[in-house]
């Protein structure tokens, strides 16, 4: 799951080494979405 959400912030402009802020509480969604930000090749923060 997390490889195919990865693809959409690549499509949008996201480069390797860009800072990824996730603004979410801990909850299932936040563990995808960080997880997609480093396979996308952000740095979250």
């Amino acid at each position: 799951m997390s490889a195919r959400v990865a693809s959409i912030p690549a499509e949008n402009g996201l480069k390797k080494g860009n800072r990824v802020g996730i603004l979410l509480p801990n909850c299932p969604q936040f563990v995808i979405a960080f997880w997609a930000a480093l396979m996308a090749g952000g740095i979250v923060v």
